[in-house]
């Protein structure tokens, strides 16, 4: 009997083969779509990345052509180069040119084949000669044979192709010329294209839109000599590397990729004027495909069972996962090392979305790409300046496409950073793709070092003072257009001649030692020169000579600047000298010891090898000999003191100055192992140099010196403490009978306890309510009338009673405790006036005091904002008055403080003018409002001629510059008599009032307006 099984055994036998074949059979289906798929992926992201490699080598190459034309330009912008086509060549011109042309060479002669000056009339000075490149590539007659004029030409001479830059030379009026350029594309192209490619087997090179092939490595590799003709060269290797020109392909023109002739190939244009030409990358299909050839062989290999089939699922799955991570991590690397930021946004509207941002954003801006916004997001960013500028770029994008612009941003922490912005809207298919590609390149770095190259030029060339750079050895390297107006030299006459040339001097101030060791120690010197004129005329220089160190201490320049003392600035220089130097002895005052030393300690407190010893001099009973021989002798004695003692100090590049009436101070500068003893020496040579006899109008003078040393830091870190000790020494000489000369000692210094103490009181001052203000009033002098009051602080402690000003207003600016104290004052003051029109005095303007300190505080203006809003107290009735010194100090940082409370409406006044070393054009240049005498020359009028000389001298001067003068210390009739008819606008001092408390202020105005 037929088994009914058996047929079943057969369907079992065969049902897991036909399951199997249909699962085979579905699994090759799958996989062949999988394969497409996979396929067309691949060569998606393979079209991108040679897309972004063609794009980014066109941009390389659009920057370096544009390097290389902006050095053209900047040559052609040279002042030399223009005075040597407007005004005619001359061997120095031409060897000032042929420097910079030889620089260029220098810089960029790798690529650079020839650089030429030419004028209308033909060509002036050429590179490497006149007749131009002697090299392979640039024959003189390829010059005579090319276009003139036409910037960014491409030419092919000798199987090289080269390109024609061209810079126009002009100033306000016509051309003058131009500098020529003559730019090796093939190295060029060679060097920008010829590095590593992505794939295996591809290439990277430059044609021109009508065919012509530029460069391509196996071109130059195999040394092609059909390289030489252009339409052989492009269909050969066309031929040979089996893809077609661009030419007449739309797609790849615009920058898209395509498969052609198993070849993956994109182009990105270059623009260069007129000219245009593309960068194209390939990649050999077969590399592109690789991995898919894999998974095709697997499967193959693999595919006889359903377990091979899972286990190359998998492979697949995976190698698919790790190539998608390679080509990020590709993409990522390149995007890593780009310095640039490289931005993708998508248009919505009228704003730019952005879809992608690379990370080097953090490292310029500090933002995350997480962070960025839309357009309008990042126009908050930009600086408010810039900000239009922003505004309509975007417009311009819409219309040309491509837009290029460099402005301001603010970062992440505020910082402010110059960006180099280029974007450009993606097209494809003959329309736009609604998307944006960019790049911001910082260019913060470049910017800010030409913005202080302009503002150090313009300073230097428009200063009117005699100005000169000199190198080392003292040579000159620079001068000014003033050093030409006064000396009526050109600056190609002078430049490269020694200082101490006698050619244009009739001393030898230059050529004497002693100034160049004294500009080594203290680092500045000071001094009157005779020079001569082109004409022959002789004439006065007041030098100020400054040496400029590098870090290592060495000095590697000096800066001359000179005021000619003998014409129109004579005046100025001799209000500078008298209150700067001794009438009697010539020596430097006490303004300018103090001065010096200030600048000593200054750039001592940077280096550890150096310091200072002070040796302050006293005349033994001179007051005696003054008695005796009358006012005549003794100055005729301090000055034959005065010489002994320059005589002495001088060649050790030290500095004597007259301290007081019978007082010399000497400033010296050693090692800080050698100084004590070298001290030591000076004092013993000073002592002996006046001990011996000085014959006096048939007459010999015995006297003596008593001389204290101090030496920093030991002895004081600054000038008013090292000084007080050199003076504190010089007492313990007097009181000895043995010794002529002592150094400091702590136990000295009794009156540190009553300084420590002050400074301990003065803590508690603000909260025990001991400081008050006193109004001391301010009178017009044409009318009488009252026009304001200066704010002036006093102290009275519960324990030390009253505290003059000059006692603790010194420790509180030593302490810190100024800016605390300063804040109060400007509180109040500003309160007490804006009650004034109320309480019947009326709208005076109020006078306060600003300490260095204060002045240098970063919270200043929002401070005096504060206070005025808080107090009510129009801006216009607020004066604030700084000393001469925190005028000269920092002068970029105080224009800045004194712009900002200008636009205020603040006025600003200059207090105790005349006994610091401020230049009257130097305060003209800050914006100030007012120059305030200081009291010792008033209170002198009737006394010293000198000082009424110099009072008279800053009120013509003062008015000259526009500037009101309020004069410090009128105590008689005959003080404002003199000020009256000198002019002067405002007084202030005994005379009217003494300072007086608030309330007794008002009483006063009140009574005077009354009465």
């Amino acid at each position: 009997m037929p088994s009914l099984t058996a047929p079943v055994s057969r369907t079992r036998r065969w049902l897991p083969v036909a399951l199997l074949g249909v699962l085979v059979i579905g699994a090759a289906v799958l996989l062949q779509r999988i394969y497409t798929e996979f396929r067309e992926d691949t060569l998606a992201q393979a079209g991108r990345q040679i897309e972004l490699a063609a794009a980014i080598k066109a941009d390389a190459l659009q920057r370096a052509l544009g390097e290389y034309h902006e050095t053209l330009r900047v040559i052609a912008a040279d002042d030399r180069v223009q005075k040597s086509l407007r005004d005619g060549s001359d061997a120095a011109r031409l060897r000032a040119v042929q420097g910079l042309l030889t620089t260029v060479d220098r810089v960029h002669g790798r690529l650079l084949c020839a650089v030429t000056l030419t004028a209308p009339s033909g060509v002036v000075l050429s590179k490497p000669g006149q007749g131009w490149c002697n090299g392979p590539f640039l024959p003189a007659r390829a010059v005579r044979t090319s276009e003139a004029g036409r910037n960014g030409h491409i030419h092919q001479i000798n199987g090289r192709w080269l390109i024609h830059l061209v810079a126009p030379v002009q100033d306000d009026g016509p051309p003058l010329g131009q500098v020529e350029g003559w730019l090796d594309l093939q190295a060029m192209l060679q060097h920008l294209l010829g590095n590593v490619h992505p794939y295996r087997g591809g290439h990277a090179y430059a044609v021109r839109p009508d065919g012509t092939m530029l460069w391509h490595p196996i071109g130059l590799a195999a040394d092609d000599s059909e390289m030489r003709n252009e339409v052989e060269s492009v269909a050969d290797l066309s031929k040979r590397i089996g893809i077609a020109p661009p030419f007449g392909k739309d797609d790849l023109i615009r920058g898209r990729h395509a498969v052609a002739d198993d070849q993956v190939v994109a182009y990105a244009p270059v623009r260069w004027f007129d000219q245009r030409f593309y960068v194209a990358v390939t990649a050999p299909l077969s590399a592109v495909l690789q991995p898919t050839m894999s998974f095709v062989s697997d499967v193959v290999t693999l595919g006889a069972s359903l377990l091979g089939l899972v286990i190359l699922g998998s492979g697949i799955g995976t190698f698919l996962h790790r190539r998608h991570l390679a080509a990020l991590s590709e993409l990522r690397y390149i995007l890593r090392i780009s310095p640039a930021v490289i931005f993708r946004a998508r248009i919505t509207g009228d704003r730019l979305v952005p879809t992608f941002i690379s990370d080097t954003v953090r490292t310029i801006l500090g933002f995350a790409p997480g962070q960025f916004g839309d357009s309008e997001w990042w126009l908050r960013q930009v600086d408010p300046r810039d900000r239009q500028l922003v505004r309509d770029s975007r417009n311009r994008l819409l219309d040309d496409g491509r837009v290029t612009q460099t402005y301001r941003v603010h970062g992440a922490n505020g910082d402010v950073r110059w960006l180099q912005e280029n974007l450009e809207i993606i097209n494809e298919d003959g329309g736009t793709t609604g998307e944006v590609v960019g790049a911001l390149l910082d260019v913060t770095a470049h910017s800010e070092a030409e913005a202080s190259r302009r503002l150090a030029d313009s300073f230097f060339e428009h200063s009117e003072e005699l100005c000169m750079v000199l190198d080392a050895g003292r040579r000159i390297l620079r001068v000014n257009r003033a050093f030409t107006r006064i000396t009526g030299y050109d600056a190609d006459e002078i430049v490269g001649a020694a200082v101490a040339d006698g050619r244009y001097g009739d001393d030898d101030i230059f050529a004497d030692e002693a100034v160049w060791r004294q500009l080594e120690t203290m680092g500045s010197w000071q001094g009157e020169a005779r020079r001569r004129r082109r004409t022959g005329e002789s004439y006065r220089l007041w030098v100020t000579l400054t040496a400029i160190h590098d870090d290592d201490g060495y000095i590697t320049h000096y800066t001359l600047s000179g005021l000619d003392v003998s014409r129109g600035d004579a005046l100025e220089a001799r209000l500078y000298r008298m209150a700067n130097y001794d009438d009697v002895t010539g020596l430097p005052n006490r303004n300018m010891a103090l001065d010096r030393l200030s600048q000593m300690l200054a750039t001592d407190a940077g280096k550890n090898s150096s310091g200072v010893a002070v040796l302050f001099a006293d005349i033994h009973r001179f007051s005696r000999i003054h008695e005796t021989l009358g006012p005549r002798l003794s100055e005729q004695l301090l000055r034959l003191v005065g010489e002994r003692l320059d005589q002495v100090v001088r060649p050790s590049g030290g500095i004597a100055a007259r301290y007081g009436h019978d007082t010399f101070l000497v400033l010296l500068r050693d090692t800080r192992n050698r100084l004590p003893r070298s001290a030591e020496h000076m004092a013993s040579r000073m002592v002996s140099s006046v001990e011996a006899p000085i014959p006096l109008a048939n007459q010999t003078i015995f006297t003596n010196l008593n001389v204290g040393v101090a030496i920093t830091p030991e002895d004081g870190r600054d000038a008013e403490r090292i000084v007080i000790a050199a003076m504190t020494a010089t007492r313990r000489a007097q009181q000895s009978a043995v010794i002529s000369y002592s150094f400091f000692q702590a136990d000295f210094a009794a009156h540190g306890q009553r300084r420590l103490t002050v400074e301990n009181r003065l803590r508690t001052a603000l909260d025990s309510d001991t400081l008050s203000l006193h109004y001391q009033p301010q009178i017009r002098l044409e009318d009488g009338g009252i026009v304001g009051a200066e704010a002036l602080l006093r102290w009275h402690d519960a324990e030390l009673g009253p505290v003059s000003p000059a006692e603790f207003i010194p420790v509180a600016e030593e302490s810190g405790l100024i800016e605390e104290i300063g804040a109060w004052v400007l509180e109040q003051a500003c309160r007490e006036a804006a009650g004034w029109p109320v309480a019947g005095v009326g709208a005076l303007r109020v006078g306060v005091n600003l300490s260095l300190r204060q002045f240098r505080s970063d919270t200043l203006v929002a401070t005096v904002d504060r206070v005025l809003a808080t107090s009510g107290l129009p801006a216009e009735r607020l004066e604030l008055e700084i000393t001469e010194g925190t005028a000269m100090s920092d002068s970029e940082a105080t224009a800045a403080a004194l712009t900002a409370l200008r636009e205020r409406g603040i006025t600003v006044a200059v207090d105790d003018f005349g006994t610091g070393y401020a230049s009257l054009s130097y305060l003209h240049s800050l914006p100030v409002d007012t120059m305030k005498i200081d009291r010792s020359f008033v209170q002198s009028l009737d006394t010293e001629p000198r000082s009424a000389e110099i009072a008279r001298a800053i009120i013509s001067l003062s008015h000259t510059l526009g500037l009101r003068v309020i004069a410090e210390g009128a105590e008689t009739p005959g003080h404002v008599a003199f000020l009256r008819r000198e002019g002067c606008d405002e007084v202030q001092g005994f005379h009217f009032s003494r300072p007086l408390p608030a309330e007794a202020f008002r009483e006063w105005v009140v009574a005077r307006k009354g009465g």
